[in-house]
């Protein structure tokens, strides 16, 4: 054991050493020790290191040393503090000994937080040495990172530790670091903003934010409606912030707060991920952004427990204010008040996979006799209760009102009722409630308003959506969009721009989803049933078609055809019949002909033809010509079985 009178004392790891293009973890890699300006894996060149033992000694250790399976340095497998009595040189190679990260001068070229802060005279030495520790701080540090904790966070869930994250937000941009990453519980009191710290010097392109959890404080200002909550996080400047990634892990609203807005500008081609949401009204919302946000990626584990989980809508001033092409992939969102995801006007173009189930339980879904004069977000009420509206469509020939309660009203809890008179302040209206609809009211109670396809008096929607589960998507305009998705009591949900589909596998069905689930088309092994008229406009409707050149000849027929008795298409052991109609090149040219045959007889029913230009004759069950009006006649038969 060595004699150190005086040292500084590190913090054991508690964070991953990642990989220096990626954020995942070295595991497996090596951190070698060394002189200033030396090689530290080379042997010689090395310093020697310690770990703190339990009774606060410290124990000199070899080299070099290990980072376990889930990326922390360990001494025998173990969390250790690793000191160093004098400057040094570092390297940190990764498990196939690739060199990660080199600093000559860890005093002068590493991180800030890799040197001391204080100067501590060494034991018998007479004069100051600097003494750095490998600590939780240190190790974050390799990665060019920030951590909240360097600007005073607690991360213990309960202190308030906004102001520490907004100054590591701000440094990172203002410093050019770039990346902030947090493994605490984040208790916030107030909004975090990301954004330019010094617009427009400062951009925020190519900004990283990785937080463990993040929670609202109790003390957050309560909401009114499903679109006043205050953020948690907002991004958005005076410029539109583009390539932002921030990551969340777990994301709690404390039932008052929204998870992200977009301001301002606000931002496009930005990579978002909320692993679990809970608790927020709107765990995405927008429609304060005055500037196109568009190609925005989310992902997600698990949302449950929210108002909402995405609501897209086009901003109300600026240039452009859309959100097109956000690509929304989430594992599950459950099991939230008044719908999964929200897509309004705007929002065109998006891409929806994951699955979705038990979402808007406290809808009432109300189908009614006008929707003239209705906008979004107007109070309705039946003279009893009112609510404000969350969408109106028309479907299929009907109109519909969904109107957001404040109480579950699924399987036929809602404060509405057939009969009633909506009416609205301040307006003339005066809408008769036809039908109502909630959730859990079909046979086997698994109907929700998971998706709202909102996009009543828009042109088109464009949204294409694969879900795995899902149990239900309403709304205007479904016909515009590419819908398929899968749950246990809707055999046939597929909605390829207002074209549907199922197959039980002996019969294909289509359907027009735009007006009906009633099919079109049905095919089965022997039949294709339409149940309209077949309209071909001036087109050929054609059977077997032949075509040949007739010589002519005062003797030799040309045989054109031989006809059968068919064994397909019989109810019985009936014959067959089939009408043959003859056109050629030259004028009058013509002929119409009705056969029936039954096994190896053929009779002619009916003939019409022109007996100047040409003869015909039945030569067993062969259909043959003679001509001499021209060296050659073309002819074309359609010969159609009836």
């Amino acid at each position: 054991m060595t004699d150190i009178s005086q040292t500084v004392l590190g913090n054991v790891p508690e964070e991953m050493l990642t990989l220096a293009a990626t954020f995942k973890s070295a595991a497996g890699g090596e951190i070698y020790i060394g002189k200033v300006d030396a090689d530290p894996t080379v042997q010689q060149n090395q310093i020697q290191v310690y770990i703190e033992d339990e009774g606060k000694a410290y124990v000199p250790v070899t080299q070099p040393l290990l980072i376990n399976t889930e990326g922390y340095p360990v001494y025998h497998g173990k969390s250790a503090k690793f000191v160093m009595l004098e400057n040094h040189s570092m390297a940190i190679l990764d498990a196939d000994g690739v060199q990660q990260f080199y600093y000559s001068d860890a005093l002068k070229d590493a991180p800030s937080s890799w040197r001391p802060a204080v100067e501590i005279p060494f034991a018998g030495a007479g004069s100051m040495q600097r003494v750095a520790a490998v600590t939780a701080d240190s190790v974050q540090d390799s990665t060019h990172a920030l951590t909240p904790e360097m600007f005073g966070a607690k991360g213990d869930g309960i202190a308030d530790d906004t102001k520490a994250l907004q100054d590591a937000i701000n440094s990172a941009i203002s410093t050019n670091r770039r990346r902030v990453v947090g493994m605490g519980q984040y208790k916030i009191k107030q909004t975090l903003q990301i954004k330019s710290v010094t617009p427009p010097t400062n951009d925020i392109s190519g900004l990283v934010v990785k937080l463990s959890s993040l929670v609202a404080d109790s003390s957050w200002p309560q909401n009114t409606n499903l679109f006043d909550a205050k953020p948690m996080i907002t991004i958005g400047d005076a410029t539109n912030d583009v390539n932002v990634e921030l990551s969340i892990n777990h994301l709690d609203g404390a039932g008052k707060a929204d998870g992200l807005q977009s301001l301002r500008n606000g931002f496009s081609m930005t990579r978002i991920h909320i692993g679990h949401a809970t608790n927020c009204i709107r765990v995405i919302g927008t429609g304060k952004q005055q500037w196109s946000n568009a190609s925005v990626y989310v992902t997600g584990n698990s949302w449950r427990g929210n108002w909402v989980g995405v609501h897209l809508e086009r901003g109300t001033v600026g240039t452009s204010p859309i959100n097109e092409g956000w690509d929304i992939n989430v594992g599950f969102i459950w099991s939230n008040r008044y719908g999964g995801l929200l897509l309004r006007g705007g929002s065109q173009y998006a891409r929806v996979s994951g699955d979705f189930d038990f979402n808007g339980n406290y809808v009432s879904l109300l189908k009614v006799d006008s929707i003239t004069g209705v906008t979004r977000g107007m109070k309705l009420t039946n003279g009893t209760t009112e609510c404000y509206v969350l969408a109106f469509y028309h479907y299929r020939g009907e109109n519909y009102i969904a109107l957001a309660e404040n109480k579950v009203v699924a399987q036929g809890n809602s404060s509405y009722a057939v009969g009633d008179k909506l009416t609205s302040t301040g307006t003339s209206l005066a809408i008769n409630v036809v039908t109502v609809i909630t959730t859990k009211t079909n046979a086997t109670k698994n109907n929700f308003f998971d998706i709202w396809h909102d996009f009543q008096g828009e042109t088109f929607a464009a949204v294409n959506i694969r879900a795995g589960y899902c149990g239900g998507v309403h709304g205007a305009l479904q016909h515009t969009s590419r819908i398929f998705y899968n749950n246990n009591f809707e055999g046939r949900p597929d909605n390829w721009r207002g074209f549907g589909v199922a197959n039980s596998g002996n019969t294909l069905t289509m359907y027009d989803k735009a007006k009906s689930d009633v099919p079109f088309a049905i095919i089965d092994a022997q039949s294709f049933n339409l149940d309209r008229r077949l309209f071909l406009k001036t087109r050929l409707y054609e059977g077997t078609p032949v075509a040949k050149r007739v010589p002519s000849s005062h003797t030799t027929f040309t045989p054109m055809y031989t006809f059968s008795d068919q064994k397909t298409d019989k109810y019985f052991d009936e014959g067959c019949m089939y009408e043959i109609t003859l056109k050629g090149n030259f004028g009058g040219t013509y002929g119409r002909w009705l056969v029936f045959i039954k096994d190896k007889n053929l009779q002619v029913i009916e003939e019409n033809y022109n007996k100047t230009v040409f003869e015909y004759q039945f030569s067993d069950l062969t259909f043959q010509l003679r001509q001499s009006a021209q060296p050659y006649i073309n002819v074309a038969l359609n010969i159609r079985r009836v």
